[in-house]
């Protein structure tokens, strides 16, 4: 398998450049002001909205780049980069990419 290095082409400061928030503020504001639901339902609903959070991973690398290391290391436990293909390897995330290509 080739391997390759990714080279942050920025230095990111903003997180909030990482993520596209514009659906899900508006379900999020849809729901706050529907007053027929409760407010266990309200965040059942919430939490189901943050389907419409975009991750922008280009951003995302070059913020993991560029961020300190407790940064990067929460960004690598929730998976948003993979940096070490060993790692990964035995975590199941590469390899089953590599089937799906193949």
């Amino acid at each position: 398998m080739d391997e390759f290095y990714y080279i942050p082409k920025v230095s990111m400061g903003d997180m909030e450049k990482c993520l596209n928030m514009e659906s899900f503020l508006k379900f999020s504001d849809m729901i706050d002001a529907d007053n027929t639901l409760t407010p266990d339902k309200k965040n059942f609903l919430k939490v189901l909205s943050t389907r419409f959070i975009i991750f922008k991973y280009e951003k995302l690398a070059d913020f993991y780049a560029t961020t300190d290391p407790v940064m990067q290391e929460w960004l690598e436990k929730l998976k948003c980069v993979i940096v070490d293909n060993d790692s990964a390897m035995k975590m199941d995330i590469l390899s089953i990419g590599m089937i799906i290509l193949t």
